[in-house]
């Protein structure tokens, strides 16, 4: 039995679990049901990327990029302005920024970063597309020039000084403010366990740098091979690099939004890029379940076929997409210090 689910979640989880894992008409082991499910905020409370870049703002982590600013992504020109001020001129490339004790070159990358805005001017141009979002690409393009037993070290750290924080605690870097506090929801694993035991191909698709989401999925579970993160490509070195796969090609691609599906059916499901980026047929293969928090999550939400579990948190266009699919929709709020939200207005 699911513990810590309401009676009709955890009725209607059980019955989509029966009816559709191991020992129920159709079950294939060669082709199992797939389920994947986003981790910020969804099966963990709390953002990790959040932590892991304030974790290095706070450690002196940061590095001055090889090809300048242009190698974080597309920082606007009042970004590229602040950062020229507020930090050391004429860094060699791998140069550690001075960043720790909310020093001006600290509290400006947290709010381009974490905040996203410069006294209401967005930081990045475009700030977001479909596959895109600026604030989750510089959170990864951070890493260049790192390996990734070092990344592994960094989501450690952070990972342990987090559950070591009360659950609520809040903290502000300038204008940013973020959560100060990780904790597995409990519920969302025993699921996972339970979809798992049913010959479920369980998977995680997150927006944050996979290397630091593998090492807190493993506290729910997860093998690293069932993780899939936002990625950097790697050298012969085995060091990072400052762009994301298929970037050359495809452009800034990484697990967000329509990126989430796209690495799905890359990544999961076999397809190629060119068949990845295509859009959906009726007759691709598709999760049977999903789960999710944001709009960050809607593509993959909407191209699950089954069940579809969201843990409202007021973003518009998946509160929407529950309300107008609500047969094939569990909707609940966050088990750990949920987050509150206004109504959603729906077109």
């Amino acid at each position: 039995m699911l513990s810590g689910w309401p009676d009709d979640a955890r009725a209607r989880l059980e019955a989509f679990v029966d009816s559709h894992g191991r020992g129920s008409t159709g079950y294939d082991a060669a082709h199992p049901p797939v389920a994947v499910f986003d981790w910020d905020n969804t099966s963990a409370r709390g953002d990790v990327g959040d932590l892991a870049f304030a974790y290095m703002l706070d450690n002196d982590l940061v590095r001055w990029p090889d090809g300048g600013l242009d190698a974080w992504g597309p920082l606007s020109d009042a970004a590229r302005a602040r950062i020229v001020a507020a930090c050391p001129p004429n860094l060699a490339a791998g140069a550690t920024l001075p960043t720790s004790h909310e020093s001006p070159c600290g509290v400006a990358l947290a709010e381009i970063v974490i905040d996203g805005n410069l006294d209401g001017v967005p930081a990045f141009d475009p700030a977001l597309g479909p596959s895109y979002r600026g604030t989750y690409g510089m959170m990864v393009r951070v890493f260049a020039g790192l390996t990734r037993d070092q990344a592994t070290e960094i989501g450690q750290a952070t990972i342990e000084r987090a559950l070591a924080q009360p659950v609520g605690a809040r903290r502000t870097i300038g204008r940013a403010t973020f959560d100060d506090f990780l904790r597995v929801q409990e519920p969302v694993h025993a699921l996972a366990d339970r979809l798992r035991e049913a010959g479920f191909d369980t998977w995680i698709v997150s927006a944050s740098f996979e290397p630091i989401v593998q090492v807190f999925a493993a506290h729910a579970g997860y093998d690293a091979a069932h993780v899939i993160g936002a990625r950097l490509e790697v050298g012969a070195d085995g060091i990072y690099m400052g762009h994301h796969p298929f970037e050359s090609t495809i452009g800034p691609l990484i697990t967000f939004d329509e990126g989430k599906r796209f690495w799905i059916r890359h990544a999961i499901f076999g397809m190629t890029p060119e068949q990845a980026l295509a859009a959906p047929s009726d007759t691709d293969p598709r999760p049977a379940l999903a789960g999710g928090d944001s709009d960050t999550d809607y593509a993959m939400l909407d191209y699950a076929r089954g069940l579809r579990v969201l843990f409202d948190r007021g973003g518009q266009r998946v509160t929407c997409l529950a309300r107008r699919e609500s047969e094939s929709f569990v909707v609940l709020p966050q088990f750990v210090d949920p987050v509150p939200h206004g109504d959603v207005v729906c077109p």
